[in-house]
């Protein structure tokens, strides 16, 4: 009975999901996905005026920021914004400062390199004793606020949307309800990327380019 009354009671499984989720991420998760947008998404996505791009339940900011330090690698930076939410007011009040552990650098420097990266990441990065800040040109590429993908509306029209490894924390009907959010959010011929477990329903007719990267051609 306690089961069901969480996963049917939307504002408890919200709250509930808030105080116990794991943040498990880091810079340039699954290179191979940041290598295909370099590859085959971003030539497409450079042609717009203009680039909005949304990581929803963005945690600790490491896919934000590793998509903002993509986009100023790719000269694109200048007229492109990163919409980053979570639920999670904690979590984005952290990934607002920017700061991450140095010992994890090694980690993150690694998976930029195998996503194609062309350039010494270091470049992006402050270094103090024992922490790494994300320098101010990339921080204020990125819009931290707080949202909640079954309560909140679309907050806009973007041109690629990151949702992963999120929809496995909610049950089919919720899932409906965040894929209908995401599906207002994304412009024609806008890219979703999912998370390695996660599928989008046969009912959206998007194309698929690599594994969990899709095209939404209407």
């Amino acid at each position: 009975m306690f089961k069901k009354t969480i996963f049917d009671d939307e504002q408890l499984f919200s709250t509930l999901l808030s105080s116990f989720s794991i943040n498990v991420t880091t810079f340039f998760r699954n290179p191979e996905v940041f290598k295909t947008l370099r590859e085959e998404v971003f030539p497409y996505l450079e042609t717009y005026p203009s680039i909005r791009v949304w990581c929803a339940g963005c945690s600790s900011g490491d896919e934000a920021y590793s998509i903002a330090i993509m986009l100023d690698e790719l000269g694109v930076l200048h007229k492109s914004l990163v919409y980053a939410t979570d639920f999670n007011p904690r979590v984005l009040n952290e990934a607002q400062n920017g700061l991450f552990p140095l010992n994890d650098f090694t980690n993150f420097e690694s998976n930029y390199i195998n996503s194609g990266g062309k350039k010494e990441l270091q470049e992006w990065f402050e270094f103090e004793e024992n922490f790494i800040e994300i320098k101010e040109h990339i921080k204020k590429k990125v819009l931290f606020f707080q949202h909640n993908l079954v309560t909140d509306a679309s907050i806009n029209e973007f041109h690629l949307i990151f949702c992963r490894n999120v929809l496995i924390y909610f049950n089919r009907n919720l899932q409906k309800v965040v894929f209908n959010t995401i599906d207002d959010s994304l412009c024609k011929g806008g890219i979703l990327v999912l998370g390695e477990s996660e599928k989008l329903p046969e009912k959206y007719k998007y194309n698929i380019i690599y594994n969990n990267i899709y095209k939404k051609d209407y």
